[in-house]
């Protein structure tokens, strides 16, 4: 229960901290290359679950894990069941990785598209 309190501290920390860059982003001039790795950065955001749950998807084969309803029960590695499972079913935060990050890509596409045409 700890690691999905931290989980979702972290995805908090994600969208506060995205919302800011790209705040920073809109009022102060950047160039070009620097909204770019801005908009990298909000998709790497937005994927972030879904690319988590791939790995434990991964992890969960590497160490011959079986599914037990919706716990994943890791017999070589025991210490990974619980991890493998949070890993697992952490992409239904997509629900609100992805909308920040396509708010956040649409806000630095503004900025260019505002600078480009000044």
């Amino acid at each position: 229960m700890l690691s999905l309190i931290f989980i979702l501290l972290l995805i908090l920390a994600g969208v506060v901290a995205g919302i800011n860059i790209v705040k920073f982003s809109f009022k102060r001039s950047l160039s070009t290359a620097q909204r770019l790795k801005v908009v990298a950065g909000c998709v790497v955001f937005g994927a972030a679950p879904l690319l988590l749950s791939w790995l434990g998807l991964s992890l969960s084969k590497q160490f011959d894990c079986e599914v037990y309803a919706i716990i994943f029960q890791c017999y070589k590695a025991p210490f990974l069941s619980d991890l493998v499972t949070y890993m697992v079913f952490v992409h239904w935060l997509a629900i609100i990785t992805i909308p920040f990050a396509l708010m956040n890509i649409a806000v630095v596409v503004f900025s260019l598209l505002a600078r480009r045409f000044r």
